[in-house]
């Protein structure tokens, strides 16, 4: 599995896709669509190690809805858009 889609109340669809960023390192990106804006992505970034690969694979299995608006709600009340 790449990506994972949950359907939330509050941000309506989110996905979370793992992929490798453009210097070919590990990395889970969540694009969701606050209210009033377009859509927006934000990404954790690994290292290219082996360790960091595997601690990036963990990760991802374990997103869950919840987790996912977890991440979201961080970073909209570090920006100011929540």
């Amino acid at each position: 599995m790449f990506a994972k889609i949950f359907e939330t109340e509050k941000y309506g669809q989110i996905l979370v896709k793992f992929d490798e960023s453009d210097e070919n390192t590990p990395e889970i990106r969540f694009y969701f669509k606050p209210t009033d804006m377009g859509v927006c992505s934000l990404a954790a970034q690994y290292k290219d190690t082996e360790k960091d690969r595997e601690l990036s694979r963990d990760y991802f299995e374990k997103v869950d809805e919840f987790s996912a608006i977890a991440v979201i709600d961080k970073a909209a009340a570090a920006l100011g858009f929540q």
